[in-house]
């Protein structure tokens, strides 16, 4: 993922939200949904992730944990792209 920020603009944080079908053991919702929003602890801390789901199901297997670590990894990548290209996330 290549991200824009214009050279006036700061960075605060990045959020992504992501919707899928529900899954065999849920029948009864229309859907799950699952937001990830990145913060940082300031001068104390650094950057990390905020998850919040009422559901999300995903395979249990290799394969659907490799992928959920995937989507959490490629996120955090972002961060420090972004920190450098805007001087950090405020």
């Amino acid at each position: 993922m290549s991200l824009y920020i214009p050279t006036d603009a700061k960075l605060s944080s990045i959020k992504i939200v992501l919707t899928q079908d529900n899954d065999c053991c849920d029948p009864e919702t229309l859907g799950q949904s699952l937001e990830i929003e990145t913060d940082n602890g300031g001068d104390v801390g650094e950057d990390f992730l905020v998850i919040k789901t009422e559901r999300w199901a995903i395979d249990g297997d290799k394969k659907g944990l490799d992928e959920f670590n995937r989507l959490l990894s490629g996120l955090m990548e972002e961060l420090p792209k972004a920190d450098k290209a805007n001087g950090g996330l405020k």
